[in-house]
């Protein structure tokens, strides 16, 4: 086939349908059984065990590491009355699937040589409260999907061409019932009226919150947009279906709403300390610009990152999951979002009750790294999307992933 014609076959449908099909093909996928761990409770066995069952799966597949950036979807099932923080979880998983223990293995590496070449990273946690007897509900374990990052990138812009993700659905009216309820109650006068305000509060709020974070998503549009700024995909390619992003979007992805700006990296204790509070001021400054509709939160919540690192990235914004540490147990004490569906409305006389050791989580969350330029003087950003974990697909990378491997249904 001339190369004319083949440049062309790939920007139809079928030709778009193919790309996503090869791409699909150059993935890994993990399961492996048993309760997430900790660096900190993970033993030298539990180590062994887990990178030993690693290796059986990659030799079955006849896979190999990867040699470039990568993205990585995970997904944890824990049953356990003190699982560990969603982020220790994906940091001792991370570094897992990197070397091989000593004498495992003659590969050098396993799936990648480095958790730097991670350059998209998304995380999900399946918790099992407290109480709840369904012996369905206590499976553990945890799965894993890897792909080339720069697969990822063009599948991202393949998927949102073929089935776009539809923005509107986030407006429900919830927000205008919850506003009407708050006029109304206040006639209310009756003992058994006041009793029952407190909890209709709740539900009321719990709706408003979710229809309010469906707006706020980080959407694959969002995400295109910034890998378009850093070159990474092409503003306008040959036979893009992907529409050019209006002024009011692109203000509204660049401002202060969504965006902390990174401080200078800390090089000594001290300064890491200040480095913290700096992000913790910015992250209460960003919940008083959410208005007092998200005090206290109501409902589960995933947080969506787009990450610059900052010129001298130092210690803290090499990895991505080093930036999630650093960043998630900050965002968990200013915004405390609760980690199973009975904490957030507060069921009376509820026995499914969130793990001591994780009442305050999110649900999900996903980091995309942006590259900078030679001579980009700007200094590095985070920016900031919540999503409401009740009805989202489970952020970008997550759902271009299941679309691609055919977990979507559209109508």
């Amino acid at each position: 086939m001339p190369s004319d014609s083949w440049e062309s076959f790939c920007t139809t449908p079928e030709g778009m349908k193919a790309r996503l099909e090869a791409f699909r093909r150059r993935g890994i996928h993990l399961f492996i059984e048993g309760e997430p761990q900790s660096k900190k409770s993970m033993t030298p066995p539990g180590r062994a065990s887990f990178q030993k069952a690693v290796l059986n799966q990659l030799a079955r597949a006849g896979r190999r590491a990867f040699r470039g950036d990568v993205a990585v979807e995970i997904e944890f099932f824990t049953a356990s009355a003190t699982p560990p923080h969603l982020h220790t979880a994906v940091k001792c998983l991370l570094d897992l699937l990197a070397t091989p223990g000593k004498g495992l293995s003659r590969r050098k590496a396993l799936c990648y040589g480095d958790d730097r070449q991670i350059k998209a990273l998304s995380a999900t946690y399946y918790i099992t409260p407290r109480g709840r007897k369904d012996p369905a509900s206590a499976k553990t374990g945890t799965a894993v999907r890897l792909y080339p990052f720069r697969g990822f990138v063009e599948a991202l812009e393949l998927v949102e061409a073929l089935h776009p993700e539809d923005e509107e659905s986030a407006r429900t009216g919830a927000m205008d019932r919850y506003l009407d309820f708050r006029d109304e109650v206040k006639t209310w006068t009756s003992p058994v009226q006041e009793k029952t305000l407190a909890q209709l509060e709740v539900f009321k709020r719990h709706e408003a919150q979710n229809e309010a974070l469906q707006s706020m998503r980080l959407t694959a549009r969002h995400l295109l947009f910034f890998y378009q700024e850093a070159g990474l995909t092409p503003r306008q390619a040959n036979g893009s279906h992907f529409e050019q992003f209006t002024s009011e979007m692109t203000s509204w992805l660049r401002s202060d709403l969504l965006r902390l700006t990174l401080p200078t990296n800390p090089t000594s204790r001290k300064e890491a300390k200040h480095f913290k509070q700096r992000i913790r001021e910015q992250l209460f400054a960003f919940r008083r610009r959410l208005g007092p509709l998200m005090e206290p939160l109501r409902t589960q919540v995933g947080l969506d990152v787009v990450y610059k690192p900052p010129q001298d990235p130092a210690n803290f914004g090499r990895d991505l999951d080093n930036v999630m540490t650093s960043l998630l147990p900050i965002f968990h004490e200013v915004f405390e979002p609760p980690s199973v569906p009975s904490d957030a409305l507060r069921l009376p006389g509820s026995e499914i009750q969130a793990p001591g050791s994780i009442r305050h989580s999110v649900g999900r969350y996903s980091i995309y790294w942006i590259p900078r330029g030679t001579e980009d003087l700007d200094p590095g950003y985070i920016n900031l999307h919540l999503s409401n974990e009740f009805e989202n697909s489970g952020g970008p990378l997550r759902r271009t992933l299941d679309v691609v491997e055919g977990r979507w249904t559209y109508p």
